[in-house]
């Protein structure tokens, strides 16, 4: 029997179309319940309320041997004393977890109906066979917890035990979209059927790292040491430009060889109004144009991010963004503003550096680790590594040595921008695949020779496709995913306790920000 590699959904509201579009699944909404079949839909997205005509369609499914991502509409229908509301803040997955351990550290901050017997995320999620099919609870809204915006400050743990922080989105949507990922891997393979989704990285590659420089008030000399040191270990980077303090010496930037320059606003601030947010980085924008310079990327001073701000990057044309207290740690996406995708793209980048670890007091030496372990851990969840950096903060000894690592390991290096580019070529693809049992048939309805097809056949071995046509599923020329070895330790949630010291450095960046 031949099945269609396609996620069926009951609802697509923005949140789930961010949440899916991410993934790079084939996925439709479910028009006709009494049509769905295990082979019309590999797996069923249950994200809605269900009628009773519905309701019937997903049991009989599942009776037929289908698997069911439910997030809390199924189950507690038909076993309602098994569920009950557990207020979740945040939850560190079991390193020994086969399923959800390199998820990340979900940070929730709601209300969701646990199931009283759950064996995976401390409890709340339930992933088990269910009347002769399989049935994967994770009771997450894609659509309040993607889409609702707000930031806190958040720490992070290193490996010696120090607590660097940021003020971040308080809700991790790149742990969110990994568990959902997860959670429909389980569901194909216990039905027998391969894992289908576009790639996340360019053509073959199985990697990719970029490197992003929030220039604020480096001094001349900084800038210099810092554009040598990418040249001596043949780095692109891209340099967000905070145009007011180099004002009279754009032209430095101008001569960067093979380096990407992008905007951080003429002054260093982020407005809660739309008209002086456009103010200040239409001002960015120009004076960079005048000095030969054409801005595709725009990161926001602080990493704040707010609807007015979407609105004015734009109405400027920007191709892409890229705040931390928005998202970070995550793949690219459009964000929803007010239900309507931004024209610009959103690309999350990992939100300490350098100097969120000199305020921890973090030795140079345990800077290097840190961040080998945030490469380890982006390459363990096939996800770009993303660092970045200020020139005032030196320690380019700690940032070679993340060049170093990277070309040890052959990871490709790319800008930011390159990867925008890319990542729109990505989601203009559209796919269907079909598994019989023995061979993939693969066709597109638009196709582009540089985003392939991920098929995965295990958690451990995946195939990367170019093109339509038939494939012989024992000639595919499976790969074998390297285990990096990165695990979230559990002592990982100390770092969402309540800190003196956070709400310190709260205080001292809050009066930095009057002064500007």
């Amino acid at each position: 029997m031949s099945t269609r590699l396609t996620i069926g959904a009951a609802s697509l509201g923005p949140g789930w179309r961010i949440l899916l579009d991410g993934l790079g699944v084939a996925y439709e909404r479910i028009a006709r319940w009494e049509n769905i079949s295990p082979a019309s839909h590999s797996a069923l997205l249950v994200n809605a309320p269900l009628d009773r005509t519905s309701l019937a369609a997903v049991e009989g499914y599942l009776r037929d041997g289908g698997a069911v991502l439910d997030t809390g509409h199924f189950l507690p229908r038909v076993d309602r004393g098994s569920f009950s509301g557990r207020r979740i803040r945040s939850i560190a997955p079991d390193p020994n977890d086969t399923v959800f351990s390199t998820v990340g550290i979900l940070d929730i901050h709601d209300t969701v109906p646990a199931h009283r017997r759950g064996n995976h995320l401390s409890g709340i999620a339930h992933l088990a066979p269910h009347d002769g099919g399989s049935v994967a609870y994770l009771p997450f809204d894609a659509d309040r917890l993607l889409i609702e915006s707000g930031a806190a400050r958040t720490a992070f743990r290193t490996a010696s035990g120090r607590f660097p922080n940021e003020i971040v989105a308080r809700r991790s949507r790149g742990a969110i979209r990994r568990a959902f990922e997860r959670a429909l891997r389980w569901l194909h393979f216990e039905r027998g059927l391969p894992y289908a989704h576009r790639w996340n990285f360019p053509g073959d590659s199985e990697a990719l790292f970029c490197y992003r420089i929030d220039s604020d008030y480096g001094t001349r000399r900084q800038i210099r040491e810092l554009y040598d040191a990418a040249r001596e270990h043949a780095m692109r980077l891209t340099w967000f430009l905070h145009v007011e303090a180099h004002h009279d010496w754009l032209d430095i930037f101008g001569g960067f060889e093979d380096q990407e320059i992008a905007a951080h606003g003429y002054r260093h601030r982020t407005f809660r109004g739309e008209e002086e947010n456009h103010a200040n980085i239409a001002e960015a924008a120009s004076l960079l144009g005048r000095a030969g310079m054409a801005p595709e990327g725009f990161a926001a001073p602080n990493g704040f991010w707010n609807p007015r701000l979407q609105k004015s990057i734009d109405s400027l044309g920007f191709l892409y963004s890229s705040e931390f207290s928005l998202d970070y740690d995550d793949l690219p996406f459009h964000p929803s503003v007010h239900g309507i995708p931004a024209r610009a793209l959103q690309v999350p980048i990992h939100p300490i550096c350098i100097g969120s670890l000199l305020r921890a007091k973090e030795s140079a030496g345990g800077m290097k680790r840190y961040f080998r372990d945030v490469i380890d851990m982006k390459l363990q969840q096939c996800e770009p590594a993303i660092l970045y950096h200020h020139p005032g903060h030196g320690l380019f000894d700690v940032m070679a040595d993340s060049f170093a690592y990277i070309r040890e390991l052959g990871v490709p290096n790319i800008t930011m921008g390159d990867y925008a580019r890319w990542w729109t070529r990505r989601s203009a693809v559209r796919f269907e695949a079909r598994w019989n049992g023995d061979d993939l048939d693969l066709s597109f309805r638009s196709h582009d020779p540089e985003v392939r097809i991920a098929l995965h056949r295990s958690d451990e071995e995946y195939a990367l496709l170019d093109r339509a046509g038939d494939y012989d599923g024992d000639a595919l020329g499976f790969r074998r995913r390297i285990d990096r070895g990165a695990v979230i330790p559990a002592e990982a949630i100390l770092a969402r306790r309540i800190s003196v010291t956070r709400l310190r450095h709260s205080i001292e960046d809050y009066n930095a920000r009057a002064r500007q």
